[in-house]
C-alpha cells in the first residue's frame, strides 16, 4: 500500500513538473516568435498627431527597441512636446486586431479601444515607421 501511495505521489510530481516545463517552453517560443517580427535597434520614427487628423505636420522621434521593450524619446532639434526627453516606454505586443501596439501590461493586447486619444495603448507601424500620437 505504501509503495502504491509513493508511486502516485511521485507520478503526480513528475506530471506537474513536465507540464510546467511545457508551458515555459511554449512561452519562450511565443516570445521568440513575437520578437522575430519586431525590428531591433535604434530608429527614427514619425509621430502622427491623431487629434489633428493629418492637418498637422508629423513630428519625429527616436525609437529604441530591445526584445519587445521600446523607449520613445524626443528627437533633438524638434519642437519640444513635453518637458522631458522621454515620450513613452512600454512593451510591444500584437493587438487582437493584428496591429502592433505599445502597451503597459499584457492585457492591453485584448483591450477594445486603442490609439487616437483614447488614453489606451499606442499604435505603431514598423513598416511605415509611424507612431500614432495624441
Amino acid at each position: 500500500m505504501k509503495s502504491i501511495l509513493c508511486f502516485v505521489i511521485l507520478f503526480s510530481f513528475l506530471s506537474c513538473t513536465s507540464e510546467k516545463r511545457k508551458t515555459t517552453e511554449n512561452s519562450v517560443v511565443m516570445v521568440e516568435n513575437v520578437v522575430n517580427e519586431i525590428p531591433q535597434g535604434t530608429f527614427t520614427y514619425e509621430l502622427y498627431f491623431s487629434e489633428f487628423g493629418g492637418r498637422m505636420k508629423n513630428g519625429t522621434c527616436t525609437v529604441t527597441i530591445s526584445g519587445n521593450k521600446i523607449v520613445v524619446r524626443q528627437k533633438k532639434g524638434e519642437e519640444k512636446l513635453t518637458d522631458e526627453n522621454l515620450l513613452t516606454e512600454g512593451i510591444l505586443m500584437k493587438h487582437k486586431s493584428g496591429k502592433w501596439i505599445i502597451g503597459d501590461i499584457e492585457t492591453d493586447a485584448q483591450i477594445d479601444e486603442f490609439g487616437g486619444c483614447t488614453g489606451g495603448p499606442i499604435p505603431i507601424d514598423f513598416g511605415k515607421k509611424v507612431i500614432e500620437w495624441c
